[in-house]
């Protein structure tokens, strides 16, 4: 086709809209469709006018426009080879003299762009948000309430880290640059960075921190997005003070017993294990609700990072059943963990067996046995009630430092989830835990027809168990099918808890 001597080069030049729309509709015709479909993704892959193109399984109208566009003989043909650079020639030799971008443009609108231009402006985008995150920083630092021990050039250094891709917290702060491309703010950022100044706390409890330093008591909950942008910044904040001496006498008065604690130093840390709290920070300020005993090893970690910040987590709602201890002896009572991380070694009891049941019923009617009975002598008994509560571990743990070699006698349902409290007890307390009436001989004297049945992903999840202490109770449980529970062997238990 021939062009006009005048006629412009680029779309941007063109003044004639009737030309334009006259363009537009010849590009945009249906022989057209499939070719342009292809050579956006052919551009969008390269950047530029390279690769070629194959069309096959033609149909009439698109041999027709491809053979008035590229000037050849198509008739009876399925199939159509192009390059790129062809298809540029033909659209400069058309009367319109357009590129293949000028046509791309016109079809996707004027802000399509190749996957590179994409990437580009997205970094650039990136980049601003994280300087705008530097600026606010310094904004809060120089006109905010500054602890005087504050350092923003560990937040600084940590928010360089997350632009780089590798700071704490990297995932929770794309969420607060989504914020911000949404906003054009990232009112979780600010508040953030004001509370992170104001490390290190007073020793105060969650809530109260965070009604100081954000006017909110539950602005700073780990289920919030700023919360859990907090927690990451506090541990890039610690990280670089560890060495400060004036810190480390600080965080030593913070009333949390770390000699006896199963937390994890920062240090021996590997990447996974760093993200791994990202992904269980549920709750509000309790660390609390884990799954399993193996999972409070990161919760105890976890506690201990706040506590060496100056913040105390919930300390109240975490509960453990005790019977026995000599300084509430006669009584059962519930110790909540700050009650637990009082007790001394004289408080607890000298007695060598620690019995450990997991349902509040078997508990009770233990007690029960022994109420008004000074006759009757008992070891000292524990409730976890399901899961082991912190209080309950920490209550455990303070009794094996305080006694010489306790034997912890358990007992659970014969069930995944009583099973695998055992397994994480026995883990965690090694030969010192000794699985009690959770035997073959015990389960097949309880077993009933009529017990609930397992369930398929529970079968799937007991042939993923690993009990070290009887080689036939898996087998057996899966031949017979059923569960058995606590109550079921309850005379057994309490022959046992009676001294």
């Amino acid at each position: 086709m021939s062009g006009y001597a005048n006629s412009p080069d680029s779309l941007k030049a063109w003044s004639k809209a009737d030309l334009l729309t006259e363009c537009k509709e010849y590009i945009g015709q249906v022989g057209f469709r499939r070719m342009w479909m292809l050579v956006c993704k052919k551009y969008e892959s390269y950047g530029r006018i390279a690769g070629s193109i194959r069309l096959t399984q033609l149909g009439e109208e698109e041999r027709q426009a491809l053979e008035g566009l590229f000037a050849v003989n198509l008739y009876g043909a399925s199939e159509f080879r192009f390059r790129m650079t062809d298809l540029e020639q033909a659209l400069q030799q058309t009367h319109f003299q357009v590129s293949t971008v000028d046509c791309l443009r016109l079809l996707c609108g004027e802000n399509w762009s190749t996957r590179q231009e994409q990437l580009d402006e997205e970094q650039k985008n990136w980049e601003q948000f994280c300087n705008w995150a530097i600026e606010i920083l310094h904004f809060e630092a120089s006109n905010g309430e500054v602890c005087q021990r504050a350092n923003p050039e560990a937040i600084e250094k940590w928010i360089r880290q997350l632009q780089s891709g590798t700071g704490y917290g990297y995932r929770t702060f794309l969420e607060i640059y989504q914020e911000y491309r949404e906003k054009n703010d990232s009112p979780n950022l600010r508040t953030t960075i004001s509370a992170l100044l104001a490390l290190p706390a007073k020793g105060e409890r969650l809530p109260i921190f965070a009604a100081r330093t954000t006017g909110d008591p539950h602005r700073l909950d780990r289920n919030t997005l700023s919360g859990r942008l907090f927690y990451w910044g506090m541990l890039a904040w610690f990280e670089s003070w560890q060495s400060n001496p004036e810190l480390t006498r600080y965080a030593s008065n913070v009333k949390w017993d770390r000699t006896n604690s199963t937390a994890i130093n920062i240090d021996t840390m590997d990447n996974a294990e760093r993200l791994a709290p990202d992904e269980s920070l549920k709750g509000t300020d309790a660390v609390d609700d884990s799954e399993n005993v193996e999972d409070m090893s990161h919760a105890e970690w976890t506690r201990e990072q706040y506590a060496l910040s100056g913040i105390i987590l919930d300390d109240i709602s975490s509960i453990v059943w005790v019977a026995g201890i000599k300084k509430f002896e006669g009584m059962p009572i519930a110790l909540p963990l700050a009650a637990v991380e009082r007790l001394e070694a004289e408080d607890l009891s000298d007695r060598p067996n620690i019995m450990v049941v997991e349902n509040p019923s078997i508990f009770g009617t233990m007690i029960d046995l022994i109420a008004g009975r000074p006759d009757r002598k008992a070891h000292l008994l524990i409730c976890t009630s399901g899961q082991p509560s912190l209080a309950a571990l920490r209550l455990l743990d303070k009794m094996t430092y305080a006694n010489d070699q306790p034997r912890i006698y358990y007992s659970g349902d014969f069930d995944v989830k009583g099973l695998s409290m055992a397994v994480g007890l026995m883990k965690r307390y090694g030969s010192q835990l000794i699985p009690w009436r959770m035997d073959t001989e015990t389960y097949l004297s309880a077993v009933r027809n009529d017990n609930p049945n397992f369930t398929e992903n529970e079968h799937k999840l007991l042939n993923q168990l690993d009990i070290p202490w009887d080689e036939q109770l898996l087998q057996t449980m899966k031949e017979t099918g059923r569960k058995v529970f606590q109550e079921q062997v309850l005379d057994r238990l309490v022959q046992d808890f009676l001294v």
